[in-house]
Formats: structure tokens, C-alpha cells, sequence
């Protein structure tokens, strides 16, 4: 029998926005009970997210030299 660790951490959103039909032209994406609905860019679950820190690991602002 084998032991495994498992990490337990929210999977960041891919980040996608756009939809595509089965041809892979780009759709609006769908409302749910549409054709097509339930691609990822339908949801935005755990989005991204990113803090600039300097050499030392602090967090710097949006505006600061990094």
C-alpha cells in the first residue's frame, strides 16, 4: 500500500474570456441551457492574482520601481 501527500490549494483560474463553437470560431459565450454553455471562460473561479515585490519578498505597489 502506498501513501500519497495531497496538496490542497485553490486552482487558479486559466484566465480565459472568449467561447468557441465546435469550428473554433469565436462565439459570445453562452448562458447556461445554450449550446456550447459551460466552457471555462464561462466561469471565473479563483482568479489570478499578483503582488510586484521587491528583492526581499515585500510587497510593492502597482507604481514602484521594482
Amino acid at each position: 500500500m502506498f501513501t500519497v501527500n495531497a496538496w490542497t490549494a485553490p486552482v487558479p483560474d486559466t484566465g480565459l474570456t472568449k467561447c468557441y463553437d465546435t469550428a473554433g470560431n469565436g462565439i459570445n459565450c453562452p448562458s447556461p441551457g445554450q449550446p456550447f454553455y459551460g466552457q471555462d471562460a464561462n466561469y471565473a473561479i479563483n482568479p489570478m492574482s499578483y503582488t510586484k515585490l521587491d528583492g526581499s519578498g515585500n510587497a510593492l505597489s502597482a507604481f514602484d520601481a521594482s
